[in-house]
């Protein structure tokens, strides 16, 4: 993987560049579904998804998440 290990240069201009997803968790307790939603309104994503997920889906629906970043990676 290049970023891991080699120097990736980073700039504000192009920030946003790389295309993005992000992964809603509808049952997030750390972050309400109406925070995330907010937090999205100032980032460009080009892919969101939800889950019925607490805030760590990688632990409570680890298939699931798998499953949304493939078809992300996909699109």
């Amino acid at each position: 993987m290049r970023t891991a290990f080699s120097r990736l240069p980073l700039s504000s201009e192009r920030f946003g560049a790389v295309p993005s997803s992000y992964v809603c968790c509808a049952n997030d307790r750390a972050l309400t579904l109406a925070q995330q939603q907010r937090m999205l309104e100032s980032i460009a994503c080009q892919r969101v998804m939800t889950l019925p997920s607490s805030h760590s889906p990688f632990l409570s629906m680890p298939q699931a998440l798998a499953q949304a970043l493939h078809e992300s990676a996909q699109a």
